[in-house]
């Protein structure tokens, strides 16, 4: 075997030829989406996530503080898929049993 059949084929990564100005909306994040949940459920005033990740972790995380008697409101805009239904449990969101004991006190 040559050295060049073992190489992986480089990429061709595309290049501007002048200034780029553009925006990017990039997916949320389920731990960004989560300790926003926590943070705002401590806050004194009410609070807004935009575009927070919608999974099922995230989903379960909301649900735990609703059962600990934080009130979250989801609003969802007509373009939006439906979310799946979820039990108000967090039995098996790791991250919820790690985050949620921690606001507490």
């Amino acid at each position: 075997m040559t050295e060049s059949s073992v190489q992986p084929a480089l990429w061709p990564a595309p290049h501007a030829s002048g200034a780029v100005d553009a925006t990017v909306t990039v997916p949320g994040s389920k731990s960004v989406t989560n300790r926003a949940l926590v943070l705002a459920s401590l806050a004194a005033e009410p609070g807004w996530l935009r575009r927070p990740l919608r999974s099922r972790d995230t989903l379960l995380m909301a649900d735990a503080l609703r059962a600990m008697g934080v009130g979250i409101e989801e609003t969802v805009s007509s373009s939006s898929a439906s979310s799946p239904s979820v039990a108000a449990s967090p039995d098996s969101s790791g991250e919820a049993w790690r985050v949620i004991p921690a606001g507490l006190h």
